[in-house]
């Protein structure tokens, strides 16, 4: 996988790398990362089902990155296709990935963030799709400011007005 997105400012200790199955479980790790926006609480009433939706639903093929310390992973972004009947919460559409990302306690703050978000979009756009998804929760005031800095633009609330809906749409960028 080559990343093109101002990747030549880290420090040769991080790199990325395609999600694979075997990733499952740092997935589920990252998820709840996700779901606690970082912090030491309880996850969420939904996590358990959102965890089907964005976990147990992922496989390689949908795409992903993982994001790499030293050969450690701190980090992870994957892909989502879903469809009108089953779809997760930052659904646009069919045609469009929704995009899951989570960075481990400590990572976060130094814009390594940005660069796996942009890693994820670049693995979308290589598949083809005409853009990404994603939710952010209301409330997440630091994660939507990133993410609209990054091009994304806000699509209203989701249908159970929760959280955020995003696009970044390619035929804008």
């Amino acid at each position: 996988m080559t990343i093109s997105h101002n990747t030549s400012k880290l420090p040769s200790s991080i790199s990325f790398r395609p999600a694979r199955e075997s990733d499952r479980g740092f997935l589920l790790e990252m998820f709840r990362e996700a779901d606690t926006w970082g912090e030491d609480k309880d996850v969420s009433d939904s996590f358990a089902q959102d965890v089907v939706l964005y976990v147990d639903a992922w496989d390689e093929n949908q795409g992903g990155v993982i994001l790499e310390e030293n050969g450690e992973p701190i980090g992870a972004s994957w892909l989502l296709n879903k469809t009108d009947d089953e779809h997760a919460a930052g659904f646009v559409s069919a045609e469009i990935p929704e995009l899951a990302i989570a960075l481990a306690k400590g990572k976060t703050g130094g814009g390594l963030g940005g660069k796996l978000l942009m890693a994820a979009v670049e693995v979308a756009r290589d598949k083809g799709k005409p853009g990404v998804s994603l939710a952010v929760d209301l409330g997440n005031d630091r994660a939507f400011h990133v993410y609209e800095k990054l091009g994304f633009e806000d699509r209203g609330l989701n249908d159970d007005e929760t959280c955020h809906v995003m696009l970044y749409d390619f035929a804008k960028h």
